[in-house]
């Protein structure tokens, strides 16, 4: 199996409706696979934020998921874990991801809210993609 990590690209979209997300993109098994992670651009009530995790691969269906992080008091960034199966993508492995939730402006921080792709790696094989 040839394993070749792509370059990581952070970027904000253009609307300042739309949510603040990162991207990051590997090749699994010859496959291009984009992770985009979005923070809702809605204000943030109580202590839980539901991110959106969208995953591709040219020629497939997009796969998109709700991870729903708990945010912890008075801190600035909030970690989750979360194991992607990659099934439906036509790609027989699992991403096991950490991501990371920092706090903004509805959180009390003055800063724009914003999630990110901290660690993955694709199981099995306990390779490391970042």
């Amino acid at each position: 199996m040839t394993l070749a990590v792509g370059c990581a690209a952070t970027f904000a979209r253009a609307s300042a409706a739309a949510a603040p997300c990162s991207l990051d993109t590997f090749s699994i098994e010859g496959a291009a696979l984009a992770v985009e992670v979005c923070a809702p651009a809605e204000s943030l009530v109580g202590t839980k934020v539901t991110l959106t995790e969208r995953f591709t691969v040219k020629g497939q269906t997009p796969l998109e998921r709700a991870l729903v992080v708990e945010v912890l008091p008075k801190a600035g960034t909030s970690r989750s874990i979360d194991d992607v199966s990659l099934a439906k993508l036509g790609i027989n492995k699992t991403l096991h991801l950490t991501i990371v939730f920092k706090a903004g402006p509805s959180t009390g921080s003055g800063r724009p809210a914003g999630a990110s792709l901290e660690h993955a790696l694709l199981v099995p094989g306990a390779i490391a993609l970042k």
